[in-house]
């Protein structure tokens, strides 16, 4: 495996590994920051380690979109687009 692989894998874990401490103190506001990233490293890491099945990273790239518009969900406009964007990465 390519060793820039290795990297986004580690930072994956690490910021997941951040993720999980906000969601166990309960710290909504930096949990909802957290979340996006997670998708998106480990996007990077699938682009980079299968770059032959796009469905995978693409996947997981419009996950990050969804959750990123997700944490202004007080507009309707933004849900509406989170959920596109959901609905497209399924």
């Amino acid at each position: 495996m390519n060793p820039i692989a290795w990297v986004f894998i580690g930072l994956f874990g690490a910021t997941s590994l951040v993720h999980l401490f906000f969601c166990f103190t309960e710290n909504e506001k930096v949990r909802a920051i957290t979340k996006p990233f997670c998708l998106l490293l480990i996007a990077i890491f699938a682009a980079i380690a299968a770059p032959t099945h796009p469905f995978i990273y693409i996947g997981a790239l419009f996950g990050a979109i969804g959750d990123a518009f997700l944490i202004k969900n007080k507009s309707p406009y933004h849900f509406v687009v989170g959920s596109i964007c959901f609905i497209a990465g399924h």
